[in-house]
């Protein structure tokens, strides 16, 4: 398969960020939030019973929930739509009453006390016309003229067409979930597919799931899928893909998808095995310009490299280990778009990676202020922030593999998604900082709070001067924000000469005018501050103090027919002089060589007149009139 060109690894930057904003901008509109009301007891499973038709954009069904209370109580609440209508709840398999007391929440009064520790279920029948909250909590739409419905509840859009639990911090243990649709369509879901059955005018399909997933990542979609199925083999083990796609462009989408092994066996590779190799891993086609990582099953709006490691990635971070809270989400949104850039390095052109990293320094620093910590969730659109949530956060980490190395950094980032504490669970910015601490044995109090917390980026300013074998660089640095007061960190300085000598040079930059002395043994054309992009910084300078010639120090003298021009410097090079007419008109132009002083010529012959020379060094102009007579 192909490299993807920089325009589409930028439009695929651009589509899965803009996608998601989107949807949070819907939520924004909505004023809709997570309760409290449903903290005293943990989720242990859910049997998820619906009758879908993708035409109508409606569902009934009966969602049966399993539960340990936390706490004495005697009534449980659910999150579910006010717009929704609840026909029946039974507990203990007896019709009890039930509440609607607003503000999306279903009350139901339980037939007996229950103790902390106690388990107990409640199955619930409804129905109704769902509202989305979202940009596709519950969604009806077409593709060629067929019908599909299909499902994205992040962050607060389950309880828009299901009664649930919508909160970060509980995940239900295992789900099972049955739809029953119409003849000729299909249904997409979580987990393993392990019942479709004809029962005459309509099909029932029955999807397994037994590992713990937390609300918003439960999915379906129903329209008139094709499948195409395929395997990978990692580890020994072989692990089925599973896609569902729109009939149309079959094989054109088939073709796009074999990138996804290659994929799967980089990830698991580097982040430790695929969390859900007892089941499978697939995508779903929707009607949407974006992606959703659905776990096991990624919701694909285009097939692309950008978006299939993206929603991929998401298995491990955001999946397998969930953000604890939405202040949080870098630790989604930020390992999957860096993850999504390592991939185009190793599996790209380099030209891909250059781009990439590139596009996402630039990206990053769009923003003078704001931090990747997310400071108030309420205002959601805030949550997906293109500069901060996705390409800063990603650059943190980028930086932070620079800081600690490469096997290190991945060895924490491994011990992080096994802690058997957040595996399968949910994670705060602690958690990570902790195991690349462990692995590094490095105190990252002061990056975190300078990249994370704090807000902004640095910018560099370095001046270099080579004296006998010795390069003195001195390094000044200002802050885009005052949150932060200095960005401590190793930076990346790489010194050229002249006949391609080159080497590199990491130092610890602790304060701004800081010098830092480096043995060099061969002349030095230039110094490059942060040649392979590791540092997060903007519009940096570099000035060789070695070609400040001022107009004092240039000298025109002629003897005979030979002129001479000499300065005070001695220049490295990358200087040139030139001799114009007054009408304007190039004599000549002659390079200058390397840490010369002076440079000498013929005069042409019968050209008397006022001539002009001009020393340019590519950036400044010096220039002095002379006469020659006959």
């Amino acid at each position: 398969m192909r490299g993807q060109t920089p325009q589409e690894i930028e439009e695929s930057a651009c589509k899965i960020i803009e996608a998601e904003q989107m949807a949070y901008m819907r939520v924004l509109q909505a004023q809709t939030l997570t309760s409290d009301s449903t903290q005293d007891y943990d989720l242990r499973y859910h049997r998820l019973e619906w009758t879908i038709n993708p035409a109508v954009k409606a569902i009934s069904g009966k969602v049966t929930t399993y539960f340990v209370s936390l706490d004495t109580m005697d009534r449980i609440f659910f999150d579910l739509s006010d717009a929704l209508m609840v026909d029946s709840v039974f507990h203990r398999r007896q019709k009890v009453s039930f509440m609607r007391p607003g503000n999306d929440q279903l009350r139901i009064p339980l037939l007996s006390q229950l103790d902390p520790g106690d388990l107990d279920s409640v199955s619930i029948y409804y129905h109704g016309f769902p509202e989305s909250s979202g940009f596709g909590s519950f969604e009806q739409s077409y593709h060629e003229g067929i019908p599909i419905i299909w499902t994205l509840s992040e962050p607060y859009g389950a309880r828009d067409w299901w009664p649930c639990k919508q909160v970060l911090g509980d995940k239900i243990d295992s789900v099972d979930i049955m739809v029953t649709t119409l003849p000729g369509y299909k249904v997409a879901s979580n987990g393993v597919l392990v019942q479709e059955r004809d029962l005459g005018g309509i099909v029932k399909f029955h999807w397994k799931h037994r590992y713990p997933i937390t609300t918003y990542l439960i999915a379906i979609a129903v329209t008139d899928y094709r499948i195409h199925q395929t395997e990978v083999v990692l580890d020994g083990d072989s692990l089925n893909l599973v896609n569902y796609l729109f009939p149309q462009d079959f094989a054109f989408k088939v073709d796009r998808l074999r990138k996804t092994e290659q994929l799967m066996m980089l990830f698991d590779s580097t982040l430790g095995d695929y969390p859900f190799m007892a089941e499978q891993y697939g995508h779903a086609e929707f009607d949407w310009p974006g992606g959703m990582e659905h776990q096991t099953m990624s919701f694909m709006g285009f097939w692309d490299q950008g978006l299939i490691a993206h929603e991929l990635v998401h298995q491990w971070f955001g999946n397998k280990v969930t953000c604890g809270s939405w202040q949080d989400i870098w630790l989604n949104e930020g390992f999957a778009t860096y993850m999504t850039g390592l991939a185009y390095l190793y599996l790209s052109p380099p030209e891909a990676w250059d781009f990439w990293i590139q596009r996402t320094q630039l990206n990053a620093t769009r923003q003078l202020d704001g931090s990747v910590y997310v400071t108030d969730t309420t205002e959601l659109a805030r949550i997906f922030n293109s500069t901060l949530t996705y390409n800063k956060g990603a650059f943190v980490l980028h930086m932070l593999r620079w800081e600690l190395g490469h096997e290190t950094f991945f060895g924490g980032v491994r011990n992080y998604l096994n802690d058997p504490a957040l595996q399968f669970g949910y994670a705060r910015t602690p958690d990570l900082q902790f195991h690349l601490e462990q692995a590094s044995g490095k105190d990252l109090n002061e990056f975190f709070a300078d990249w994370i917390y704090g807000q902004g980026y640095p910018t560099y300013d370095l001046n270099w001067k080579k004296e006998n074998d010795t390069v003195f660089i001195t390094l000044y640095q200002t802050q885009s924000h005052p949150s932060v007061d200095f960005f401590e960190m190793d930076v990346p300085l790489q010194i050229v000469g002249w006949n391609g000598e080159s080497q590199i040079e990491r130092v610890y930059h602790a304060n701004s005018g800081q010098t830092f002395a480096i043995p060099v043994d061969f002349a030095v054309q230039e110094v490059i501050f942060d040649p392979d992009k590791w540092i997060l910084s903007r519009d940096n300078t570099v000035t060789s103090l070695e070609s400040i010639v001022e107009a004092s120090d240039f000298e025109f003298s002629v003897r005979g027919n030979v002129w001479e021009v000499s300065w005070g410097v001695a220049m490295p090079g990358g200087s040139e002089i030139l001799f114009y007419d007054l009408q304007g008109r190039l004599w000549n132009k002659i390079d200058i060589q390397p840490y010369a002083k002076q440079i000498s010529g013929m005069l042409p012959m019968n050209i008397p007149g006022v001539y002009v020379i001009v020393w340019f060094d590519g950036q400044r102009r010096i220039s002095k009139k002379f006469l020659i007579v006959q």
